[in-house]
C-alpha cells in the first residue's frame, strides 16, 4: 500500500482486536504468576513455593489485580 492510499481497515474493528488481545495477555500473565509473584504483587513466593504446592494452588486472580485495567479509553470508568 503506498502512503496516499486509505487503508479499507476498520479503525473500530482494529481497537477491538488490539483490546482482546491485550485482555488475553493480561490473564493469562496474571494467571500464570500468581503462584510464584508478579510485578503487581511481588516476588515474595517465588523462593518459598515448591512445585507440589504451586500446582495445588488456584491460578484465578481477583479483580483488584487489574490495576491498569481503568487507564484504558475505552474503560467503562
Amino acid at each position: 500500500m503506498s502512503l496516499g492510499q486509505k487503508s479499507s481497515v476498520d479503525p473500530g474493528a482494529m481497537l477491538t482486536s488490539l483490546l482482546n488481545k491485550r485482555e488475553k495477555l493480561r490473564q493469562d500473565y496474571l494467571q500464570e504468576s500468581t503462584h510464584i509473584g508478579n510485578a503487581l504483587k511481588g516476588f515474595e513466593g517465588f523462593l518459598s513455593s515448591s512445585k507440589s504446592s504451586a500446582s495445588l494452588r488456584s491460578r484465578k486472580f481477583q479483580p483488584e489485580d487489574r490495576v491498569f485495567s481503568l487507564s484504558s479509553v475505552t474503560s467503562p470508568a
